[in-house]
């Protein structure tokens, strides 16, 4: 489905983030190449066991997460 998006719309996966709160929403953002976040809301461990590139507390966390990483790349939010 992502990779269908993807082609659909011509989004740059590898620019792009998947948030999910599941680890198979990591595995299935990994798997189409983009950015990781898992989202911790009672049902995912912040336990080192993820293999998302950052662990969000919530939604806010995740987003100050993305803006603050386009900043380092020259973007502006």
């Amino acid at each position: 489905m992502i990779l269908r998006a993807a082609s659909d719309l011509g989004i740059d996966l590898g620019a792009s983030y998947s948030v999910g709160d599941r680890e198979w929403d990591v595995e299935a953002g990994r798997a189409a190449g983009t950015r990781t976040i898992l989202v911790t809301n009672g049902h995912a461990r912040k336990d080192g066991t993820s293999r998302a590139d950052y662990v969000a507390t919530g939604l806010e966390d995740a987003s100050r997460f993305i803006l603050s990483s386009g900043k380092d790349k020259g973007a502006t939010a």
